[in-house]
């Protein structure tokens, strides 16, 4: 399943700007391919199956990708991208939102934005620490 169908479904899936209907599709092309893995007929709960396979819906997995590529690009200065981080991104009215502005929407349920510390996320321990 992860190798041979979410990583097709889930490659760049964060850079995109994703519609309901795109994402509705998603998730029965994600369905289907529980039901083969396990051997499921059509009438077992999807969440049923999700939990088996300890896995998120698409919905979820693309704001986490979303919200993963904005905190690498705030965290790299020299990420070609750096620079965009403070300015309008889209028209939200007409086109929607670019991947960007998505992000910030999800980041900002959480924490503002401004509240993100740059840095490295993880530290390495000295060897006698336990």
């Amino acid at each position: 399943m992860q190798l041979v169908v979410l990583s097709v479904i889930d490659y760049g899936l964060g850079i995109l700007s994703l519609s309901k209907t795109r994402i509705d599709r998603l998730e029965r092309v994600q369905n289907a391919a529980m039901r083969a893995v396990l051997g499921c007929t059509k009438d077992t709960h999807v969440v049923c199956m999700r939990y088996i396979l300890d896995l998120a819906s698409i919905r979820v997995r693309h704001k986490v990708a979303q919200a993963k590529l904005y905190l690498n690009v705030l965290g790299d200065p020299r990420h070609p991208l750096h620079d965009n981080l403070g300015s309008i991104k889209g028209n939200r009215i007409k086109r929607g939102s670019s991947w960007m502005a998505e992000a910030e929407d999800s980041l900002r349920k959480v924490c503002g934005i401004d509240e993100i510390c740059c840095g490295k996320e993880w530290f390495e321990l000295s060897p006698d620490c336990r």
